[in-house]
């Protein structure tokens, strides 16, 4: 309810107390949409409908007996037309109306004009009666009009001193700048600005110092703004809320809080002084709804609570997911990175989870063909995603575990339910996969075997091209799919399926995809475990580049991704023409079998390392680029005792968790016993893989591994590659880069950096994508997290937008970093802003103080 309308209803009861029944004339309808409100505050109303005699029917109970009545009626029609019909009412009560004498005036114009006055600047009050004789102006209006103008303009020295005439500007100025109190003071405009907040806001009470005046204002603006909020859910121990300040005012106040959180330049502000009100009003201890929860954005207290209670529902509530994706973008995220860090590991969580139920779905609804399960997760459907989510998870939630103290434990809880729902479904998956696999026996079809991809992809390529052929250790599919993001629109990008070799361990899928494989591969011997290709025995790296060099006719440089530096240096002796680039990483096997924290960031970094790599041998002359890799993989939490099974015994040649060779194997339904040479490579032996995502009882990682038949494992990525129109790598003249630390000095694990693009020329740049790296010597110790906008999940690079207010200028990224272990608990830092595509340096924060306080 608006003021004007306040001032009717105060009206309303002070004649009904005094006379006991008054009869309310409005002929010109101005108050038939608030005449309901007004009615509602009184004990006895009727409304005049059309019939005066209904109308006395209605009304004659009511008038009877010793006592006042107590009685509002209200007629929408001239006194006149009543003043027949209903003498007998307007006898015993008395009667309000517009152009009546004194307070019983209920004219439009009279009673707005005493409403507003002191709230609205008298020029807009002079020719208020034209107005509305003219019905120029509404109710409504001037409602909005009290709530558009509170205050009228300030004192000519408060003007001065804020920079404003308006109210609410220097309501924003006073709350979010102390540093100025002493110039108030030097003013003498302490006790002005007191009263303009009185006549304004309806704040009370003397000032005794700016810092007390402050300290009111802001509990009535970040009040208001609450009670708004909550509304009809306004716990009982908040009642008293409700009678800090007329409506209009509080209205006007909320309106205050949420301006101060949106206003880029005074936000940081805001914080200190919310959590200053949420313990004066001791939110703690009181319990809010989920309804509550989801509309108040004032406090921070409500917010972390707001968390957990959205973690906890999730699970059973597919739609408490909405509040998590828009949570994690919203003001306290942007101030709080840790809280921001929180919201989004809760949105991918419920994203998977998602996911999980569509998949699952799906898989129980019939039964499909093994070349079905193939297309589904690798196609439109996309089932593959299921894993991505899953990766990106893991790499939140235990970055998380190492940078939070105190994780929510709904937080922790959805984590896990999220973990055991991703385990349940890929190992339905999985199950359904291989038991369709084999009733097919192991049959392709028309599909392309790993072992094919040099004979039938590269070969071809390298006879007339100058062809990079790399292999990514551990390059599953799903990763793969992010590739072409990666690289952008400098490079033309096919991306096909192959199925690997079993078992899908490095020597054996690294062999697989050297020349001649589909024919000459063999696995194993009667006496030990062994890969040969045509004869030759493969033991490791050396070996496999020995036999290409002999098989292939071109010259052949072999690099590893691992060190691009060495790139220029190896490429410069090569002749032009046709040439064989063989490049191969382990950046995710490696870290993954020595260390699952390094691998989780591993599986992201190596998207960034192939871009940036993959740009550096274009440049060099590379021409087309073949990736691919030798296995997929499975991780996740470490396996369960009950996840285990026994191995089958006999001779045994190769033991992993997921996969089993030898021969006199025991046949056991924990697993598929079957030929190593069903899968495209000669041998004697047995293979033995469980069905779903279980492991054999043996040493080796327990969180990470391979070797198995899960779609994950066996379907792999083919990228055939083609540069456009790739040029040298040059920091750009035309544009200069600003970037700032979110604080003095990096204190928590969570902080966070400002960036902003300005180009020099005329018009605006095409903003390129960038990257913030945080590096302790020459390691990189940092991960980003989540921007303010255009983060790119899969690896952690920012898209950046021009500005609306300025083209010729980014919109403020503020991206957020979580350092890891390899980050001093004291000492220095070094920022360094990235282009995302071509590495190039465009701005660097040196010497940036670390000081941990754990």
């Amino acid at each position: 309810m608006g003021v004007i309308a306040e001032a009717i209803e105060k009206l309303m009861a002070e004649y009904i107390r005094d006379r006991g029944l008054v009869l309310w004339f409005d002929p010109e309808r101005h108050y038939e949409n608030i005449a309901a409100q007004v009615r509602a505050g009184q004990s006895r109303t009727l409304v005049f409908e059309g019939s005066f005699y209904k109308l006395r029917l209605e009304a004659e109970p009511l008038l009877r007996g010793d006592h006042a009545p107590h009685l509002l009626v209200y007629l929408p029609i001239p006194w006149e037309k009543a003043e027949e019909p209903l003498a007998e009412m307007l006898a015993l009560g008395v009667d309000l109306r517009p152009g009546r004498s004194g307070s019983r005036n209920t004219g439009l114009a009279i009673l707005a004009r005493k409403a507003l006055r002191g709230r609205v600047a008298e020029a807009l009050l002079a020719d208020l009666d034209k107005q509305v004789k003219q019905g120029s102006i509404t109710l409504t209006e001037l409602e909005a009009l009290a709530d558009e103008g509170v205050g009228g303009p300030l004192p000519t020295k408060l003007a001065v001193h804020f920079g404003s005439a308006h109210i609410d500007d220097a309501v924003l100025d006073f709350l979010a700048r102390p540093d100025r109190d002493s110039e108030l003071l030097a003013r003498n405009g302490l006790e002005d600005w007191a009263a303009a907040l009185h006549t304004s806001f309806g704040l009370t009470g003397k000032a005794k110092s700016p810092a007390e005046l402050r300290g009111r204002l802001a509990r009535l603006v970040l009040t208001s703004e609450l009670v708004e909020s909550l509304g009809d859910d306004l716990p009982d121990s908040l009642r008293s809320l409700l009678s800090m300040a007329h409506s209009g005012s509080a209205r006007r106040a909320a309106d205050v809080a949420k301006e101060w959180r949106n206003r880029r330049d005074i936000a940081p502000a805001y914080p200190p002084v919310a959590a200053d009100v949420a313990k004066a009003l001791h939110l703690d201890s009181i319990e809010f709804s989920d309804a509550a929860l989801e509309r108040v954005e004032t406090f921070l207290s409500l917010e972390q609570r707001l968390l957990q209670n959205v973690a906890a529902r999730i699970p059973k509530q597919a739609a408490a997911l909405n509040i998590a994706e828009t949570r994690q973008r919203g003001f306290w995220s942007l101030q709080n990175t840790g809280l921001q860090a929180e919201w989004s590991l809760v949105a991918q969580a419920g994203q998977l989870l998602a996911k999980a139920t569509e998949v699952e779905q799906c898989l129980r609804s019939r039964e499909y063909s093994w070349s079905e399960l193939v297309d589904h997760y690798t196609g439109e459907t996309n089932w593959a995603h299921l894993d991505t989510l899953q990766r990106r998870l893991e790499r939140r939630a235990s970055s998380l575990e190492f940078a939070l103290v105190n994780r929510a434990e709904e937080v922790e809880q959805l984590v896990h339910t999220v973990r055991r729902r991703h385990q349940e479904v890929a190992g339905e998956l999985a199950e359904k996969f291989v038991r369709a696999w084999k009733a097919q026996g192991f049959s392709i079809g028309e599909r392309r075997r790993q072992s094919e991809i040099y004979d039938q992809l590269v070969a071809p390529e390298v006879a007339r091209h100058r062809t990079a052929y790399i292999l990514v250790d551990a390059l599953r599919w799903e990763l793969a799919q992010e590739l072409p993001d990666v690289l952008g629109v400098d490079f033309d990008t096919k991306l096909e399926i192959a199925i690997g070799t079993a078992p899908s361990v490095t020597e054996v899928g690294m062999a697989a995809l050297l020349p001649g494989a589909s024919t000459g591969l063999e696995l194993g011997t009667v006496a030990k475990w062994q890969v040969s290709l045509h004869g030759k025995v493969l033991k490791n790296r050396a070996d496999r580049i020995s036999y290409l060099k002999e098989k292939v006719s071109v010259t052949v440089t072999d690099l590893k991704l691992e060190d691009p530096r060495g790139f220029k240096r190896k490429l410069k002796d090569l002749d032009d023409g046709p040439a064989l680039i063989f490049v191969t990483s382990r950046e995710i096997d490696q870290s993954g079998e020595e260390e699952m924290s390094a691998a989780r960031e591993h599986m992201g970094r190596v998207l960034t390392h192939l871009g940036l790599a993959m740009r550096r041998l274009a440049e060099e002359g590379v021409e087309r680029f073949i990736v691919t890799a030798d296995h997929g993989f499975l991780y996740g939490e470490d396996l369960a005792d009950s996840e285990k099974i026994d191995p089958p015994g006999g001779k045994t040649l190769l033991a992993h968790r997921r996969v089993w060779a030898g021969q006199g194997a025991a046949a056991s339904p924990s697993y598929l016993l079957t030929d190593v040479s069903r899968f495209g490579a000669k041998s004697d032996l047995e293979m033995a893989v469980p069905w779903n995502l279980a492991g054999f009882k043996t040493a080796g990682p327990l969180a990470y591994f391979h070797g198995g038949l899960s779609p994950q494992e066996i379907i792999l990525p083919v990228l055939t590659i083609t540069p456009k129109n790739v040029r040298a790598a040059k920091a750009s003249k035309k544009v200069t880069w600003e970037i700032s630390l979110g604080s003095a000095k990096i204190t928590t694990r969570f902080f966070s950096v400002r960036i902003q693009g300005r180009a020099l020329g005329l018009f605006a740049e095409t903003w390129p994508n960038v990257r913030i790296e945080v590096r302790t010597g020459a390691d990189v110790c940092a991960m980003p997290t989540t921007s303010s906008y255009g983060f790119q999940e899969a690896t952690g690079a920012v898209a950046l937008l021009p500005s609306d207010a300025d083209p010729s200028a980014t919109e403020v990224n503020s991206v957020a970093l979580m350092l890891t272990g390899k980050t001093p608990s004291r000492g220095t830092v070094s920022i360094h802003l990235l282009d995302a595509a071509t590495g190039v340096e465009l701005k660097k924060l040196e010497s940036v103080e670390v000081s941990l306080a754990i």
